[in-house]
């Protein structure tokens, strides 16, 4: 055993000594190490983490995000499902619209380097409706059907005694007129309270007061016009067409009965001129109107437009039997300059043209008839 073991480890310098000197007196087995405080992968080789912008946090509409990454080359990848991102999710290429509450998660990867942390963002769209209200009262005294208009619409019938609310609310600020459109028979219905503008609350004073009738009396509709300059056609009602050509009284055709509503309104405008009607709304109280004013100036554009071009906003009519004369936008079919929608609300508005209703675009809830825009969409 003794001499055994001197002969192993004679066999084993041996060995060493012909290693040696086969790679010229160095050690032929090294191991690598690593410098103090280098590692297999150095962190100067990952890429920088992806950002957003905007930062995350809460927003009142639609927000387009953008992602970038300090490290130059970079593809980023992204999710939206709350899944970890990875090359095989979507490729960044364009900025993401976020319309709804969305957490997104992003990865940026580069070849040579190690993948970027992942980040994080969550969106959160909180979208805030306007504020609407309604307008009622109480009706006293029927005995019959009266039917109530708010703003001369959103009709609203009556059978009997007790408290009433129209189906359409009103944004804060605007204006409410409540009218009667249909007398009950042998009744005369009259309205107190019945005009004003919405104030941070539901409006519940309006009263309208029915007794019998003490005559079958009917009374006319009328006023003045001033500053007319070519042909205007008036409506009460949405009816009774009455046609001016110059400066004067006027009296709509048809008498109306006592109790009822009258809406007096441009159904057409004349030739480069706008007509505006005050004192238009109302209810007949035993005695004819009398005071309707139309006022008509002259508009700022009024070009022959066989001579020279029509300013922006402006159109030839495309009536071929029409006075060639320059007119607004307004009314030939397509979304022009500021109108809501296709010829409704806007500037339009101003010019006779209806506001838009409810399920057409609106920049503002000007544009609507409703006087509701949400999300750009009349309500």
């Amino acid at each position: 055993m003794k001499r055994f073991s001197v002969g192993a480890l004679a066999l084993s310098a041996l060995v060493t000594v012909l290693l040696a000197t086969a790679c010229g007196g160095k050690n032929p087995i090294q191991t690598p190490t690593l410098q103090a405080g280098a590692t297999a992968s150095s962190s100067r080789n990952r890429v920088a983490t992806p950002t957003f912008d905007p930062v995350a946090g809460t927003y009142s509409s639609a927000v387009s995000v953008t992602l970038s990454d300090a490290t130059n080359g970079v593809a980023i990848y992204y999710t939206t499902d709350r899944t970890t991102p990875s090359k095989a999710s979507t490729l960044y290429t364009r900025p993401i619209t976020v319309s709804s509450t969305t957490t997104i998660e992003a990865v940026a990867t580069k070849n040579g380097f190690s993948d970027s942390a992942i980040a994080s963002a969550t969106y959160t769209i909180s979208s805030t409706s306007p504020t609407t209200y309604t307008v009622g009262g109480s009706i006293t005294g029927l005995s019959g059907t009266v039917v109530l208009q708010d703003n001369g619409g959103d009709n609203l019938t009556a059978t009997a005694d007790g408290t009433f609310t129209f189906a359409t609310p009103l944004a804060d600020g605007s204006g409410y007129s409540v009218t009667v459109s249909t007398q009950p028979s042998g009744q005369t219905c009259t309205v107190a309270n019945g005009s004003g503008t919405i104030a941070g609350a539901n409006v519940t004073n309006v009263g309208v007061s029915c007794s019998a009738s003490s005559s079958t009396a009917t009374y006319t509709v009328g006023g003045s016009i001033t500053g007319l300059s070519g042909t205007v056609v008036l409506q009460d009602n949405g009816g009774d067409n009455l046609t001016a050509t110059a400066d004067g009284t006027f009296t709509f055709a048809t008498p109306l009965a006592d109790g009822s509503g009258y809406s007096v309104t441009v159904s057409t405008q004349p030739i480069c001129q706008t007509c505006t009607v005050a004192n238009g709304t109302g209810t007949i109280a035993d005695a004819n109107v009398t005071n309707v004013a139309v006022s008509c100036t002259d508009t700022t554009v009024c070009i022959n437009c066989m001579a020279q071009e029509c300013p922006s906003g402006y159109i030839c009519p495309l009536d071929p039997m029409a006075p060639p004369y320059c007119v607004s936008s307004c009314g030939d079919g397509l979304w022009n300059s500021d109108e809501g929608d296709v010829d409704c609300g806007g500037s339009c508005v101003y010019e006779g043209f209806p506001r838009c209703v409810s399920g057409q675009h609106c920049w503002t809830s000007w544009d609507c008839a409703s006087g509701v825009c949400l999300a750009h969409v009349c309500q």
